[in-house]
């Protein structure tokens, strides 16, 4: 997901999760799919924290 607005980032045991601001589009979903990158929906919660804490 290079070159995509990361919100915020976390090592999470041998992986990482991140939360992407951005719209994804096929290739990026195919690219995810290739890397095994699991993509899932993100709370308005924790979407405010994280721009909050990004001072974005």
């Amino acid at each position: 997901m290079a070159g995509k607005r990361v919100l915020y980032h976390e090592a999470y045991g041998r992986g990482m999760l991140a939360a992407i601001y951005e719209k994804l589009d096929d290739q990026d979903l195919r690219q995810a799919r290739e890397q095994d990158i699991s993509i899932e929906t993100l709370s308005l919660q924790k979407l405010f924290l994280y721009l909050i804490e990004g001072g974005l």
